[in-house]
């Protein structure tokens, strides 16, 4: 009994935070968030989803069923998009991030997008019917989202460390808006 009283919970606060993902307030300016953090941080560092802290590590499956894990991308930067289905912004944002990944992704970067809470069936059809070729990792019952304290959209900007460099979140309006992030965090 205590076990399904958990679950149900552990699924209402899942399903809330999946709801009002797209009710997250604009954030301050990409230029207003951004606290002066020194180039090499130690990657010991207390993890967490604030920026200067070690971005929080987790496995997802992606929608093809392969098992991808965040600290796998040491070494590079990794731009990591939260959103859901339900979000007719995340949605509109997802042909900037493709537009991006197409022409600019270069071999210190990686792109990972974050379904959270849709089911693999729906997300794999609306990708597919898309013809979005960035990859999809499935957070299914929220965990990540959770462990990052933001609704989707969402996006983290992660150096080659591991250390949160960026947050914003909102969606991005161009192409060019995550081109400019990125190179004011160094990435070329």
């Amino acid at each position: 009994m205590r076990d399904n009283l958990s679950i149900a919970m552990a699924v209402v606060l899942s399903s809330i935070l999946v709801i009002s993902g797209c009710a997250t307030p604009p954030g301050p300016n990409v230029e207003e968030q951004a606290p002066d953090i020194p180039e090499s941080t130690e990657v010991g560092s207390e993890a967490g989803p604030e920026i200067g802290k070690l971005a929080p590590d987790f496995t997802l499956e992606t929608i093809d069923g392969q098992s991808v894990t965040l600290s796998d991308f040491r070494g590079k930067m990794v731009m990591l998009v939260f959103w859901v289905m339900e979000c007719k912004e995340c949605i509109r944002e997802l042909s900037h991030i493709q537009a991006f990944f197409d022409e600019e992704i270069s071999d210190s970067l990686v792109v990972l997008t974050v379904n959270v809470g849709n089911a693999m069936t729906e997300v794999e059809e609306f990708i597919d019917t898309n013809k979005y070729t960035f990859p999809v990792l499935l957070d299914l019952d929220a965990e990540v989202c959770i462990k990052y304290q933001h609704g989707a959209p969402t996006t983290f900007f992660i150096d080659a460390n591991g250390i949160i460099r960026e947050v914003k979140d909102e969606t991005f309006q161009s192409r060019d808006e995550i081109e400019s992030i990125l190179q004011s965090l160094g990435v070329d």
